[in-house]
């Protein structure tokens, strides 16, 4: 009988037939003589190629080699599929696909059939909603592979698992590029090894003929091997070596690295960072700059590194949560968190939303969910676009294709129902892509406005003639110039736009879009928002102290008598009191019937369970379990300067370093900006009120200590914050002075 069948097909149009006969025939046994037959369809079900070969009883297996001239080759936007049925006279069958094509890495760039290809990828987890592991059906995987077309992907990666054949098959038929995995162990003992290594010769016995497979990867962010011993570093080096001998023309990636670990020795140098954007934007692109210089942190630092030094690059895992719509009935796996972390937790996500009063910024919780996948998109297009700025750098993956579990960064949620951008994010993901970016979003009436635009260039057609378009929303500012010429396969910048601010008689918001035109039609658009403010001084400011001991706001306290803020000329009123402490002269202000704004920068514990904490304690910077920044738009001190409940990238010169843990729920109508984090876990405030004896305290944990007098936005919200300190504001939440008089904040 027929064991495996592989065809090796090239985009040449040669290819190699290798068929297995299992128990074939003894000399002399009776009947006539047996024979293996071949004939190759094309994707019409033309046959284009016939071959035969008697059997030898001395033989188990039989190639066959040849060349169709102008083969339809299989591509990311054509993936034609031809057919190789194989036949034992004695009446054996067995029917395989396959495709004319070539992948592979030169250069430090991709290439498939020749031609430079930029990944567009998205790590899937493959998990299903109602049957785990198991894919529904073929039909079901070819849809989820038509959405992922549409979201401008051309490649999978198939995460820690061996796919079913379905999910390549479907591959195969829609034109997506798959990268898998060798599903990971706990520990590098002999057997894992040898497990690893059989599991690897099963993936490329059974999946050899899958044009789809480019890339396999031996393990996932060291899990499951100690790179700091020698000895497991030895065993994926022989690993990758045993590898390129068995797979049919797959990249091999040693190690899929992030954080603390590296390659060894691998066909791409890839990594993985997750930042929370735009909280922590200035630290991606701090990274992605960095990476695109090829660092030597890519690799081993202990002298046994082998880098060829013509690696592609590719940032391999980021990105940013969207919570998904509620699925009813809750599925089973929403009452279970991951490894005992309740920050991970789906179940009692809707109590959560009542008793923290989201109602009152959000009308229900599918708003709250449609807010954060628009926080998702902002996220995405400002990483994406910072990736392809950069020509070193030549594909990324997406964390992730669809939401599992309790994890909602996907670009479908789980049932694989779209995100609310995905008509949005193609126009993100194309061959040539413009890319707009400015260094500030924030500008003061008068300023000159700048920003850059660059082009990634990978569809190979000619962009001759091609321009640069820009307008700027509810201005008459446009403009345009040419595009210059961008190597293929590359990135460059493409020109600066310049342009000085409107006047405008309060705080606006402006999109300035941009698009590359060429033959009257748009080949690709990009945009970003801006945020334009008229100069203001603080009127008649009212009188203020400060209380700053170690001189953690001497910046800002020079910043403020610049903009006319005074100490108090006599003994009229109390002045508003900034103190960058806790301590007992900002509590004696408070018994007094003083005004205190607190701007922490460090930890400390205002009362028994209320705490100003890091963003760098347990999670809450942001980077894992995405974080959702909040305020009351309408209300003082936001009513201004408040576009969006979730804010964009206005706030992020002045995001917070620190947060206010402990508020209780019942008081939230007292928190006026605060974060929630996933499945709105960890609810903290960065601006809350509350009566402390006969005074009254503010608590802002914005950063505002380098920003105000330069940013508008911060210059803005502080002095509204000082207005709202002298406006009368009746707080409800109450913080005692004392712990053992007061007990804990109420």
């Amino acid at each position: 009988y027929l064991g495996s069948i592989h065809v090796t097909a090239g985009a040449s149009g040669d290819f190699r037939i290798h068929v297995a006969v299992e128990n074939p025939p003894s000399l002399g046994q009776p009947g006539p003589p047996l024979d293996v037959s071949a004939e190759m369809l094309d994707p019409s079900q033309k046959i284009v190629w016939q071959g035969r070969h008697s059997l030898d009883p001395n033989e188990g297996v039989y190639d066959f080699t040849g060349k169709i001239t102008n083969a339809a080759l299989w591509d990311l936007a054509n993936p034609n599929l031809y057919s190789l049925q194989v036949k034992l006279s004695d009446g054996d069958e067995q029917t395989v696909h396959f495709g004319f094509r070539t992948f592979e890495s030169r250069e430090r760039k991709f290439y498939l059939n020749g031609k430079a290809v930029y990944l567009r990828a998205a790590l899937d987890q493959a998990f299903y909603p109602d049957t785990v592991y198991t894919p529904p059906s073929l039909d079901y995987l070819r849809d989820e592979m038509r959405k992922a077309k549409a979201l401008g992907l051309n490649m999978l990666r198939c995460h820690i698992k061996v796919p079913d054949p379905r999910y390549l098959e479907a591959a195969d038929e829609e034109g997506l590029l798959v990268w898998y995995e060798i599903p990971n162990w706990d520990k590098l003992t002999t057997d894992s090894q040898k497990r690893g290594l059989a599991t690897l010769a099963g993936m490329v016995e059974r999946d050899w003929n899958h044009p789809s497979i480019v890339m396999v990867s031996l393990i996932n962010e060291s899990w499951g091997i100690d790179l700091k011993s020698a000895a497991e570093r030895a065993w994926l080096k022989d690993a990758y070596a045993h590898a390129k001998k068995i797979v049919p023309g797959w990249l091999v990636d040693d190690n899929s690295a992030c954080c603390d670990n590296f390659h060894v020795v691998s066909d791409l140098a890839d990594y993985h960072q997750y930042d929370a954007v735009p909280d922590h934007a200035s630290d991606f692109d701090r990274l992605v700059g960095d990476f695109a210089t090829r660092p030597s942190w890519l690799f081993s630092p202990y002298g046994d590194a082998e880098p060829k030094g013509d690696e592609p690059l590719v940032l391999s895992e980021f990105g940013n949560w969207g919570l998904p719509h509620l699925h009813q009935p809750q599925p089973w796996w929403f009452a279970r968190d991951f490894g005992g972390k309740r920050i991970t937790l789906p179940a009692g996500v809707e109590k959560r939303f009542a008793d923290y009063q989201y109602a009152k910024l959000f009308p229900d919780f599918d708003a709250l969910a449609d807010a954060t996948e628009q926080a998702q998109f902002r996220s995405l297009k400002y990483e994406i676009g910072s990736l392809r700025m950069h020509p070193e750098i030549q594909g990324y993956v997406i964390t992730e294709f669809t939401d599992v579990n309790w994890e909602s960064n996907g670009l479908l949620d789980m049932w694989r129902q779209p995100k609310n951008y995905a008509r949005e994010l193609p126009s993100l993901e194309q061959d040539d892509q413009v890319v707009v970016r400015a260094e500030e979003r924030n500008y003061w009436s008068g300023e000159k406005a700048e920003a850059q635009v660059y082009f990634s260039h990978y569809s190979g057609n000619s962009l001759a003639g091609a321009t640069v378009s820009w307008k700027l929303e509810g201005t008459d500012l446009h403009g345009e110039f040419p595009l210059p010429a961008v190597e293929n396969a590359s990135a460059a910048q493409a020109g600066k736009i310049q342009f000085a601010v409107p006047a405008g008689a309060a705080p606006s918001r402006h999109e300035l879009s941009v698009s590359v035109e060429s033959g009257g039609k748009t080949i690709s658009k990009d945009s970003l928002e801006l945020y334009f403010y008229p100069p203001k001084t603080a009127e008649l400011p009212p009188p203020v102290s400060f209380h700053d001991p170690a001189g953690r706001l001497r910046r800002l306290v020079n910043e403020m008598h610049e903009r006319g803020y005074q100490a108090p000329s006599g003994r009229e009123s109390f002045p508003v009191l900034i103190s960058s402490v806790w301590d007992d002269d900002v509590k004696q202000t408070l018994r007094n019937g003083g005004i205190v704004l607190l701007m922490p920068t460090d930890a400390m514990t205002l009362a028994p369970g209320l705490e100003v904490v890091p963003r760098s304690k347990d999670d809450l910077s942001g980077n894992w379990i995405s974080s959702f920044l909040w305020i009351r738009k309408e209300h003082a001190p936001f009513r201004q300067i408040g576009f969006e409940t979730l804010p964009g990238f206005e706030m992020q010169p002045s995001v917070p370093n620190t947060v206010v843990e402990g508020v209780p729920p019942e008081h939230y109508d007292d928190v006026i900006s605060g974060i929630f984090y996933g499945w709105i876990h960890s609810n903290v405030a960065t601006l809350v009120e509350a009566q402390c004896g006969k005074g009254k305290l503010l608590i802002s944990t914005f950063a505002l200590g380098a920003t105000y007098g330069t940013d508008p936005f911060a210059t803005y919200y502080l002095d509204a914050l000082m207005n709202y300190a002298v406006s009368g504001f009746v707080p409800r939440y109450q913080i005692p002075l004392d712990a053992a008089a007061g007990g804990a904040a109420r």
